[in-house]
């Protein structure tokens, strides 16, 4: 039989284990309070016509939306006539990262530029001023994959922001930012420096321009509608 001071001792023991227990498990009557948190991104879309001005020459376009059928052939339909070439850039293509599209070539040639979607720019070269125009499917947000060293990105939205709101979630991991506008012929190329902002000219991101990006390490920039 166990000594009455041992069993006292025990009991003591057991119950201030018992109390414990019960305070971190009722906070409701302790005072404490609990709480768990949660993100739940929710993307909207809807279907829209998507228009993009171009000028004769060289443009640096992107389109907001994504296209209702990603051919190039499909998308550039309404600037064909016009369309002297189409050419987009893969960083993860090697050797060959340059992929191009001409309309005047015959059916039996090799094109390699494929697809045409939201996230990605393209440098577009016509013979005339035009407008392309597409039917598509706009995201809120959307996701723009940025490859080290160089991504020539998409703006898929149809709201100008400026850069430094635009980007302020990846900033950290952007050298530089630009933009090649061939209306503005005395200054075509703006550039955004994050850490020398007196250097840069290019305050804004805006519709229908594709971007090229420098950056380092990989990362996601999130574009809101």
């Amino acid at each position: 039989m166990k000594r009455p001071e041992l069993v006292l001792m025990e009991l003591c023991v057991a119950a201030l284990f018992i109390a414990a227990l019960f305070q971190a498990t009722s906070p409701e009557l302790t005072g404490m309070v609990t709480s768990a948190t949660s993100r739940v991104l929710i993307i909207r879309q809807d279907n829209v016509s998507c228009n993009i001005s171009l000028v004769s020459g060289w443009n640096l376009a992107s389109t907001s939306c994504e296209p209702a059928n990603a051919s190039t052939a499909a998308v550039l339909e309404s600037i064909n006539t016009t369309l002297i070439s189409a050419h987009g850039y893969e960083p993860s293509g090697g050797l060959d990262r340059w992929k191009a599209y001409n309309p005047s070539l015959p059916n039996w040639t090799v094109q390699d530029l494929v697809n045409i979607t939201r996230t990605k720019g393209y440098w577009l070269n016509l013979a005339q001023n035009s407008s392309l125009v597409h039917n598509g499917t706009w995201f809120s947000p959307s996701f723009v994959p940025l490859t080290t060293p160089w991504t020539l990105a998409g703006y898929p939205t149809n709201v100008s922001r400026d850069i430094n709101v635009s980007l302020q979630d990846i900033v950290g991991s952007v050298q530089a930012v630009y933009l090649y506008n061939a209306s503005d012929t005395a200054d075509p190329w703006k550039v955004y420096y994050p850490t020398a902002p007196g250097l840069s000219d290019l305050n804004d991101t805006i519709p229908g321009f594709g971007l090229w990006f420098r950056v380092q390490g990989n990362s996601s920039w999130m574009v809101i509608w």
